[in-house]
């Protein structure tokens, strides 16, 4: 009679351990536990480190631009649209994932938004994940990415699946992870690199005010946004640099911190610079 006492009860403390264990990842592992569990460097563990030991499964990242066309190169500053598909070679009934991003020295770099809606953004430590937002019941999943500026290099995307069974547990699932490397678009053209150099933000660091100089030559009309480490857009609006003037932009209302200012012109070129509000 103990011993069936003793064996249930550890069976329930076993069964709620891995209900736990499901539910703190089936929000979103950033989102939950505050973990990364994409394979990336630094980090403990993978989603097939709990849910590799069922179906084959393989997870694929793709990168698209402005048409929707995949790229192996980022322009500096432009927004494309990322993808993440987990793929088994049986039913499965929910699907999950994890994408982050780094430098190729590992530095992480945070520019995610406009998730789907089976995706959210959550951070982890100094890392800002896309992740999904719930146990979702189809295996694709998207988000926004903004490149980083110009001289940052390679950038490599971590991202990690699950297709599972939804039996409560972790048995029977598949896991995998996988990584892609894109690098830096150096073709920018002299034009684009002299009007990159002709327009200056300052002071930087900033308190209430930027101030915009233009000595391009030439009056410059457009967007000007203030993007934080996450991707969100906190500041956007129009704004006209006439040739060899400059203009201001009230900040007073961000909190200190590491920001993006991009500054979209009619001379279809895209200026990012990092600045930093104090």
């Amino acid at each position: 009679m103990k011993k069936t006492i003793y064996t249930l009860f550890f069976g329930s403390i076993l069964f709620i351990g891995g209900s736990i264990l499901l539910t703190s990842s089936s929000n979103g592992r950033a989102f939950s536990a505050n973990d990364g569990n994409t394979g990336a460097p630094g980090e403990g563990q993978t989603c097939r480190s709990c849910h590799g030991g069922g179906f084959g499964t393989t997870v694929s990242i793709t990168v698209k631009d402005s048409t929707g066309f995949p790229v192996s190169t980022y322009v500096p500053g432009k927004v494309y649209d990322v993808d993440v598909a987990i793929n088994t070679t049986s039913a499965a009934q929910r699907y999950g994932f994890q994408l982050v991003t780094l430098t190729s020295n590992a530095i992480p770099y945070n520019a995610w938004s406009q998730p789907a809606a089976n995706t959210r953004i959550a951070s982890a430590g100094q890392r800002s994940y896309a992740e999904h937002k719930g146990k979702s019941t189809t295996n694709s999943f998207s988000t926004k990415w903004t490149a980083p500026v110009s001289g940052t290099g390679d950038i490599v995307f971590y991202a990690g699946g699950a297709a599972v069974n939804n039996n409560q547990a972790t048995s029977g699932d598949g896991g995998n992870t996988i990584s892609l490397t894109i690098q830096e678009d150096m073709s920018t053209n002299l034009n684009e690199l002299s009007l990159q150099n002709s327009l200056t933000f300052f002071p930087n660091p900033a308190k209430e005010l930027i101030f915009i100089s233009n000595t391009a030559g030439i009056d410059l009309i457009g967007s000007i946004r203030i993007i934080d480490l996450k991707g969100q857009v906190l500041i956007e609006n129009q704004i006209n640099v006439n040739s060899n003037s400059q203009e201001q932009l009230n900040i007073n209302q961000l909190s200190s911190g590491v920001y993006m200012i991009q500054l979209n012109t009619n001379k279809q070129e895209t200026i990012t610079k990092r600045i930093i509000i104090q």
